[in-house]
């Protein structure tokens, strides 16, 4: 009873959480100048290597699966950027995130303009089974929306580097005649791409409700110079059985996975200026007459007296004789 409850966990976390993040939920709305659109998604992806979870010591990319992200994106007229932050998990370990965006609009002014730029971000783990930083490149180019094109579709790339990661793995010493734990120093690099495909709904002017589907394929390579003690007794499901070898933990997997993403965007454009020069200007006091055969206007022998009035009160501010 207590292994099948273990397979199920299993299976949910490596349904639910993956093992890597290709996926960040944003309007795909072109931004007036000064306009500024706050968004707000949930992310989730969905698969994974399970070889990597049955044969091999260190298996966290640190690049986050789940996730939920909050962004700032503020409009340039031709281009849009901001930063964004959140928190993520891992197969095992909760973390945050941080990062920045920036795209430029190409063909404006066509029929099919694109969003072209990305993100970079980075994970942080600060305690758990693995720790670490993992810095994520995601370059895009991706389609736009407006009031009658609801649909966008683009591609995207993946470039991640997980720097000095560390991971607790567990055996058992013959020597000890109990079971230990060590930490292992690991690098991990990442190159993948894929293509993205959603859906944009308008509510009203100042809010949009988003769901994305991205699916994408990765290439993992793992680097250890961790040994494990010559007594050590491995353990079928945490690592090979050639573990005391040098260089015996590195090793290179691919696969493909899925991202699901739903979110909303809140807009705020900025409000133009009503507010006009307040000086004064000139309002006869008496009407101008023209000579019907020249158009010159005559002189009024009346009166000559010119009045200024103020612009703001309609107070007389200077008579002129």
């Amino acid at each position: 009873m207590h292994n099948f409850q273990s397979a199920i966990l299993f299976i949910l976390i490596f349904l639910i959480l993956g093992c890597h993040n290709a996926s960040h939920i944003r309007t795909q709305k072109l931004l007036e100048q000064d306009e500024t659109a706050i968004s707000i998604g949930v992310i989730t992806n969905l698969g994974g290597d399970t070889d990597a979870y049955k044969f091999h010591s260190i298996r966290e990319s640190n690049n986050f699966g789940g996730r939920a992200e909050i962004s700032y994106l503020k409009g340039s007229g031709n281009s849009e950027f901001g930063p964004y932050a959140g928190f993520g998990m891992t197969t095992m370990d909760f973390g945050i995130i941080g990062g920045f965006d920036y795209r430029t609009y190409s063909g404006l002014y066509s029929n099919n303009p694109l969003k072209v730029g990305g993100q970079i971000e980075i994970n942080y783990t600060p305690a758990g089974s693995t720790t670490g930083s993992t810095v994520v490149l995601r370059p895009s180019i991706t389609s736009t929306t407006n009031k009658q094109r609801k649909y966008y579709y683009g591609i995207h790339g993946l470039i991640a580097e997980g720097m000095n990661l560390n991971h607790e793995a567990y055996y058992f010493d013959g020597n000890l005649n109990q079971e230990v734990g060590s930490i292992i120093n690991y690098h991990i690099s990442s190159v993948g791409g894929g293509i993205s495909f959603g859906l944009e709904t308008q509510v009203n002017k100042k809010y949009i409700i988003q769901v994305q589907v991205d699916f994408s394929n990765i290439t993992n390579s793992f680097k250890s110079s961790f040994l494990y003690p010559s007594s050590a007794i491995p353990y079928d499901d945490m690592m090979s059985n050639d573990v005391l070898e040098t260089g015996s933990l590195d090793y290179i997997n691919s696969y493909p996975f899925v991202g699901l993403s739903i979110g909303t965007s809140f807009f705020k454009v900025k409000k133009i200026s009503n507010k006009r020069t307040k000086t004064p200007y000139l309002i006869p006091n008496e009407k101008r007459k023209y000579d019907p055969q020249t158009g010159e206007e005559l002189p009024n022998k009346n009166s000559s007296k010119k009045t200024i009035y103020d612009a703001e009160t309609g107070e007389i501010i200077n008579n002129q004789d």
